[in-house]
């Protein structure tokens, strides 16, 4: 079953109440792949300052020909960069663009390419890590840059160090959870969910900012 963002999220969210069910309506889709559709945006993120992007690990980098939205790491890293399903299509990083260009509000899209001190990126573990049975997931963070609609996109990449189905046996809706709890300390910018495959892939299955779903690739 799809899941996608509600306005219900931010909602429940900026209450403070875990958000169980992040995605869950079924939305007819050419494929799992495609941009979503979500509901109209409400609130918009103040005082968002653009500044320049921070230097990229080009030891880490791919041709852009082979990247999800000409991704580029940001610093160092244990882990690769994104690696897509075999089936995905070769329109993938214009659909994703052109959600973007027409749903994201200017200050939305301006959230996203401001920095990121570590401090934030340590606090949003300690959330995930009191979470209960989400510390058994031994989640890590870090930054990478996305181009979107020529923008330069600083993400914060959640990364679970297992595949899906071994993380979800472990804790139930991981990957909402811990999408709630990295909103509520980043605020309505994008943010990656990302698992490690057996052979040592990194896949993403969540690209979501509070208000949007941009990219689901179902587990």
């Amino acid at each position: 079953m799809k899941k996608i963002l509600s306005l219900s999220t931010l909602l429940l969210l900026l209450s403070g109440c875990q958000v169980v069910n992040y995605f869950k309506e079924d939305h007819p889709e050419p494929s799992n792949y495609s941009a979503v559709h979500a509901n109209e945006e409400t609130e918009d993120i103040s005082d968002a300052r653009p500044q320049e992007a921070p230097q990229t690990n080009q030891e880490n980098s791919k041709p852009s020909n082979d990247l999800f939205l000409d991704e580029q790491i940001i610093g160092e890293s244990s882990y690769p960069n994104l690696a897509l399903p075999e089936d995905a299509p070769e329109d993938l990083n214009q659909a994703i663009n052109d959600y973007y260009t027409d749903k994201l509000s200017p200050k939305e899209q301006q959230a996203s390419q401001t920095e990121i001190s570590q401090d934030s990126l340590n606090k949003v573990l300690e959330y995930i890590n009191s979470d209960g049975d989400l510390a058994e997931l031994e989640v890590e963070v870090d930054l990478t840059q996305l181009t979107i609609d020529d923008q330069k996109l600083i993400v914060p990449r959640l990364i679970i160090p297992m595949d899906y189905s071994s993380a979800e046996k472990l804790a139930k809706n991981n990957d909402s959870r811990i999408i709630n709890h990295a909103l509520t300390e980043l605020g309505n910018r994008l943010l990656l969910v990302a698992y490690q495959t057996p052979d040592d892939h990194l896949v993403p299955i969540h690209l979501v900012n509070a208000k949007h779903s941009l990219y689901y690739d179902e587990p």
